[in-house]
């Protein structure tokens, strides 16, 4: 089953940043593209899975950060 990691409207923390084992400036430069990708803005809210799946506001997989 792929958990839930991340589902705040803000920015996600060092928490999540260890859980994906990468950077944090990493994660954030691939969610920052992720989301211009989908047409999203940087406000949008997105969920992030623990295998690194980004779901859009619609519940659509947009991307992954790994």
């Amino acid at each position: 089953m792929n958990d839930l990691l991340w589902d705040r409207s803000d920015n996600p923390n060092d928490w999540v940043v260890r859980q994906l084992g990468i950077s944090r400036h990493l994660l954030r430069e691939r969610l920052h593209k992720i989301k211009k990708d989908a047409g999203l803005g940087g406000a949008d809210s997105v969920r992030i899975m623990r295998d690194g799946t980004v779901i859009g506001p619609d519940g659509d997989e947009i991307g992954n950060l790994l």
